[in-house]
């Protein structure tokens, strides 16, 4: 392996991982999704899946479109998401009552019993991925991310 370059290496010591935001955000998602993992794995669903439960449980028939955009993902990865929800039968698809050309999310009884399992546990999830903060701390950080994603207006 060859040595850096003259021009980079000043530049290498000059940058610590640990004190950088993208990073920093990265590992802190990583182990969020480990303790998700840990505490629901009876569930067999991922973080993202159950984001989109609880969302069309809280907005019965919003669109797959609405959904992308609130929970930001990808509408690739979205439809991907719900396909397997599908197979899964904790969602279904219902043609609008109101726009015959629309489709909107349902959530089912199987869907229902997954959330039962899954909500009331939601705020000890929150603390055990925060347990290294205070309470303050941890709603400083939820206040600093919401700023940083532009939700603080929502």
């Amino acid at each position: 392996m060859r040595a850096p370059t003259n021009a980079i290496a000043p530049h290498l010591l000059a940058v610590d991982l640990t004190n950088q935001l993208p990073y920093l955000l990265r590992r802190a998602h990583f182990e969020a999704e480990a303790v998700f993992a840990e505490m629901f794995d009876s569930l067999a669903a991922t973080p993202r899946q159950s984001a989109i439960l609880l969302t069309v449980a809280q907005q019965p028939g919003v669109s797959q479109a609405m959904l992308s955009d609130q929970l930001g993902l990808d509408a690739n990865t979205l439809s991907s998401i719900i396909s397997r929800m599908l197979r899964k039968r904790l969602i279904r698809r219902e043609r609008s009552a109101t726009d015959k050309r629309r489709y909107g999310l349902q959530v089912t009884e199987a869907g229902k019993r997954q959330l039962t399992q899954f909500l009331p546990s939601v705020g000890k999830y929150q603390q055990r991925v925060a347990r290294r903060l205070s309470a303050d701390e941890r709603e400083q950080l939820i206040v600093l991310l919401q700023r940083l994603l532009g939700f603080e207006n929502l």
